[in-house]
């Protein structure tokens, strides 16, 4: 598996599913519907043959960054 998203992307955040939002930052509610860049990722394998990918996305004109999961963010013109 390779990753969705690559640096420069722009990208919208968008809410993760319900059922896996118990367990993630509720935080990153406020950055909903924005628009963001992807500036960097990386992959995690927590066991063999799986793998997640982490994005850092700077967000709105102060340039925020968040660090979201693959499945909060989507493309901006898909």
């Amino acid at each position: 598996m390779s990753e969705k998203f690559v640096v420069g992307e722009k990208v919208i955040v968008r809410p993760a599913s319900d059922e896996t939002m118990q367990t993630r930052d509720t935080a990153l509610e406020s950055f909903e519907g924005q628009t963001g860049e992807v500036v960097g990722f990386y992959s995690i394998s927590p066991t063999p043959g799986q793998v997640f990918y982490i994005y850092t996305v700077s967000i709105g004109t102060d340039s925020k960054k968040a660090v979201l999961h693959e499945d909060e963010i989507e493309t901006k013109f898909p």
